[in-house]
């Protein structure tokens, strides 16, 4: 539908807005808002939870649309993304409609878009809706690509931290459906990868305003959900993969490699044992920690392990701190605050028992005895001299 905005009621702030880098959550149709080319922020002022000081129905702000995504902890709600925004000032945008989220022909709002201050977005923030798993990896903007300066930028890479010479991020990654190119993987020190329908020359061009354009077009030209996600796994590979410690699980253990920035294409094609493309290890796969303990997959937690279950070509583990930590052969920070508990706790009881006076004893003997079918049958218990004997037991029988 040609010519529509978006145009959603909301109480959030300008400040919030950006943070989280669009709108949201809200209950719409993805596919007709991606339609859009703006969406147009107007004020509910009457909302208790009211943030920004506009004019009740208002309109404040004017996004780009990027993308929609699904929103993290709401299910089939929806967050508008943008790429560009500016700010405007105009009354009664907002018609009272009961729904929050209508659409509305760009002629009919008066309002010239074109000629708006647009401003590029503020960089994501942590915590905003999506700087968690995809934050990891660059994102892209109009049409699902990010502008020219930030595509520069996450082309260029970023100085990774690094300890002991190993990268501090983790991501996961498959080689092939069950397993299938992990014997090649291993054997020649790669990491492969399929995407078999992606052109090898716009994988390997560097172009990845093209690529995101290449990707929509061959598997979501229809509308179909899983572009962003599906953008953002091969950019990991793509950009800067050595900024990442690959993790996968085979032959009954945890392996792990690093690896060197840029891609070989397959000159036979994708095939049953090897990718479409592969990365080169730096560091080759292994099987053991720095210390030479072999991670076995059943020395290792439930946290970590989960991952083996993924479905997908790649991904970033829940697990990727412990993941860190046994490959560093760190120590399990629970484990040790619960050692040093029991150690304190087996301090107090031998105070509490140095405490104790000789008749304490007697006491506790008594009880013991008593629980395992001895009886006292001397009275005096002035002293520990004691006549004990088998207690009687009588059986009742019905």
């Amino acid at each position: 539908m040609p010519g529509e905005a978006l145009v959603v009621f909301t109480f959030k702030s300008i400040d919030t807005l950006l943070h989280h880098s669009g709108t949201g959550s809200w209950r719409l149709d993805p596919v007709r808002a991606r339609r859009c080319r703006y969406v147009v922020c107007t004020r509910n002022a009457k909302d208790a939870r009211r943030e920004g000081p506009e004019p009740h129905h208002a309109g404040f702000l004017v996004g780009k649309v990027i993308d929609v995504v699904p929103a993290p902890q709401e299910v089939a709600d929806y967050i508008v993304e943008f790429s560009e925004y500016a700010l405007i000032n105009k009354r009664g945008v907002w018609r009272g409609d009961r729904n929050p989220v209508r659409y509305a022909n760009v002629e009919d709002m008066g309002i010239d878009f074109e000629r708006l201050d647009w401003q590029p977005m503020p960089p994501r923030q942590p915590g905003s809706a999506k700087a968690t798993e995809a934050s990891a990896v660059p994102t892209f903007g109009a049409s699902g690509v990010r502008p020219p300066a930030i595509l520069a930028e996450a082309k260029a890479g970023e100085t990774t931290p690094m300890t002991n010479g190993l990268p501090d991020k983790v991501r996961y990654i498959k080689n092939g459906a069950g397993g299938g190119w992990w014997k090649a993987a291993r054997t020649n020190g790669q990491v492969h990868i399929g995407w078999s329908d992606m052109p090898g020359e716009v994988l390997a061009s560097g172009d990845l305003e093209n690529l995101a354009a290449e990707l929509r077009s061959r598997r979501y030209a229809n509308g179909k959900r899983g572009f962003k996600q599906d953008l953002n796994q091969l950019l990991a590979v793509l950009v800067h993969p050595s900024q990442y410690l690959w993790i996968t699980f085979q032959d009954g253990c945890m392996w792990w490699c690093t690896v060197r920035d840029g891609i070989t294409l397959n000159p036979d094609g994708e095939s049953a044992g090897r990718g479409h493309f592969w990365l080169t290890c730096d560091r080759p796969w292994s099987n053991q920690s720095l210390g030479d303990r072999e991670l076995a997959v059943g020395t290792l937690s439930g946290r970590i392990t989960r991952t083996a279950g993924f479905q997908g070509t790649l991904c970033e583990p829940v697990g990727s701190e412990e993941i860190l930590r046994v490959i560093h052969d760190g120590d399990d920070a629970e484990v040790t605050a619960a050692d040093i508990a029991r150690r304190a706790y087996e301090e107090a009881i031998l105070q509490l028992v140095r405490r104790l006076h000789p008749k304490d004893f007697e006491l506790l003997v008594d009880l013991i005895l008593s629980r395992t079918g001895w009886a006292r049958v001397a009275a005096n218990v002035s002293t520990m001299n004691m006549a004990i004997a088998p207690a009687k037991v009588t059986a009742n029988c019905a």
